[in-house]
């Protein structure tokens, strides 16, 4: 028997001086050490006993990534109750479902802007009221030692945490983790370490928060860090770039969207009449440099050449621009684009790409710095198995799996079948034991003409241009395939100057036949590698990205397909007239 927070709490009561969390204040970087965490913990619980909450209770839990979101969250699991995360980016009518169908007797939440969210009369604490700072600063601390073996008291089976999936493509349910589930995981990424050294985390070690603590990776592999003394430093997306070099973050986990942003950034400095040249042809450069890497085949002396000219000129300045010290970066929630984790690793930045669902708490199959394969999101954790099915969807089995989808027993039946949960992914096992996840099952578009086609690597494909931001594709049960684009104005922007045409609002710039053509050529180049069926042979301009703030993104930052195809459900009617099935069309534009 253990308890989920006993993971952090324990490393805590042993290395109290240590500094656990820092926070960024008009001074600088100010630190809290494991011995004042600690505290706040016990003093929470306390707090919360006090207001009534006991084992089994629901806590609903809605705030920014910051040093109060852990201290909540460990308080919560240390009374024995179940934390419930809400993103604050959710609407209230969001937050009411979630807290109705958990039956949450108390939220914790930011702020008055998130206090609104919830119901009248809601019972709540809200860290920016003073009552919180009584709350986490009570004077009676318990004994460390024996309140811990009551907090590890805590069965494995009991439920830690009921976390609502952000739902792509479907309804929002709770998945019902428990501590067992989550240090099942936390067990699997020890014994991942034990097989690769350099990937072991240390109190050496630094990281930066910048997910969302609601997401499930982010919490997880947040906490398993805090529990070996790696020092966490709390920022935000739009603060990221410049919290990064003071940081000097050792190791980074984020979401491909990030690393995206990063590679556009070093695009976006390269202006002058040299360095784009330069940059353009150091990027062969690292992607070679990335395959023999992972082959074990050493340089050629012309090879060996280049790669130190392009490290002192370009990679050396990206790995600056990152703090100068990441010995490794994870990656998670969507699949990383192949060639630029290739670039990544060339450049001296082995950008790492694993896979997992809330469901499994969340981590499945992660790549290491020894055992790396582009293009794979890696082997499973040693105490995990995973096998793939006739039709190609990949089961796992494991201590990690969830205890089920709250209230929704005919939902659980269908996903847990025979002790083995059936992902919803559809992907193949390599002969080295790596497994590339291909699409989500219900993703894949089957044409009328019987063809099916999957999405995720067309999709990668375009976003890989310099001028598209995101891609949808459609074409499920219809005659061919087409695309919604959203554009990336920056870097067309930057086009736009070259061909004298700047002064071109984006709606124009996007409608003008020089930029129509840029785009049916770069479509053309960029899908010239898959089959005839499966290129777009329409596409449109979408007017604006696909964000959360416009419901088309989940809080982890994957596209709600349905929410976009009705948001534009007449732009797709110009792309499949009932007259018309084929030809690369002149794009509408909205």
């Amino acid at each position: 028997m253990a308890n989920f927070a006993s993971n952090v709490l324990r490393y805590g009561m042993a290395h109290p001086a240590d500094s656990a969390q820092w926070v960024r204040t008009p001074d600088g970087w100010t630190s809290l050490a494991y011995e004042g965490l600690f505290t706040r913990v016990a003093s929470l619980a306390q707090w919360l006993g006090q207001q009534g909450i006991t084992t089994g209770d629901r806590v609903a839990l809605m705030a920014p990534t910051s040093p109060e979101w852990v201290w909540t969250d460990l308080a919560v699991l240390a009374r024995g109750a179940v934390v419930v995360p809400i993103y604050p980016s959710l609407q209230a009518a969001q937050v009411t479902e979630v807290l109705e169908d958990s039956g949450a007797r108390l939220a914790v939440v930011a702020n008055a802007e998130h206090e609104a969210k919830l119901p009248v009369g809601f019972p709540r604490l809200v860290m920016s009221y003073p009552r919180w700072q009584q709350a986490v600063t009570q004077a009676n601390r318990p004994d460390p030692a024996p309140w811990l073996d009551e907090i590890d008291a805590v069965p494995d089976d009991h439920l830690a945490t009921l976390v609502y999936t952000s739902g792509t493509t479907a309804h929002s349910r709770g998945v019902m983790l428990t501590h067992g589930n989550l240090l099942g995981n936390l067990a699997g990424l020890d014994l991942l370490a034990d097989g690769d050294p350099t990937i072991r985390l240390t109190r050496r070690d630094r990281a930066l928060a910048v997910l969302p603590l609601a997401h499930i990776f982010e919490r997880l592999v947040h906490h398993y860090m805090l529990g070996r003394g790696v020092a966490m430093y709390y920022t935000a997306p739009d603060r990221l770039a410049v919290d990064i070099t003071s940081a000097r973050p050792t190791v980074m986990i984020s979401v491909p969207r990030i690393y995206e942003r990063v590679f556009a950034a070093v695009h976006e400095g390269a202006r002058g009449p040299l360095s784009r040249p330069i940059l353009a042809a150091s990027i062969p450069v690292a992607r070679r440099r990335a395959n023999r890497l992972t082959d074990g085949t050493a340089p050629r002396a012309r090879e060996w050449l280049a790669e130190r000219v392009y490290d002192l000129l370009v990679y050396r300045k990206i790995r600056r621009a990152l703090g100068g010290r990441l010995r490794f970066a994870y990656s998670g929630g969507a699949p990383l684009h192949p060639d630029l984790a290739r670039f990544f690793v060339g450049a001296g930045i082995p950008v790492l790409e694993g896979y997992g669902l809330t469901e499994t708490a969340p981590v499945v199959s992660v790549n290491t710095v020894k055992s790396l394969a582009i293009g794979t999101v890696g082997r499973p954790l040693p105490n995990v198995r995973i096998t793939v099915a006739e039709d190609g969807e990949v089961w796992c089995q494991g201590p990690n799996v969830m205890a089920g989808y709250w209230h929704r027993p005919d939902e659980t039946a269908e996903v847990l079948v025979d002790g083995w949960f059936h992902t919803g992914d559809v992907g193949e096992l390599l002969p080295s034991g790596h497994l590339r996840i291909l699409d989500r099952k219900r993703a894949i578009l089957v044409l009328s003409t019987g063809k099916n086609v999957v999405p995720l690597a067309i999709c990668q494909a375009l976003e890989a241009s310099p001028w598209i931001e995101q891609a949808v594709l459609l074409g499920d049960r219809r005659k061919f395939v087409a695309a919604l684009l959203a554009p990336d104005l920056t870097q067309l922007g930057a086009w736009a100057e070259g061909q004298g045409l700047a002064s071109l609002e984006p709606a124009a710039l996007l409608s003008h036949p020089a930029c129509q053509s840029l785009m049916e050529a770069e479509i053309a180049t960029r899908t010239a590698g898959f089959a005839a069926f499966e290129r777009p042979k329409r596409w449109a301009w979408v007017d604006e990205p696909f964000t959360e703030e416009n419901g088309q993104l989940t809080p982890t930052l994957k596209i709600k397909t349905r929410v976009v195809e009705e948001r534009y459900r007449d732009l797709i009617g110009t792309l499949y007239p009932d007259d018309d099935t084929g030809g690369l069309a002149t794009p509408s534009t909205r």
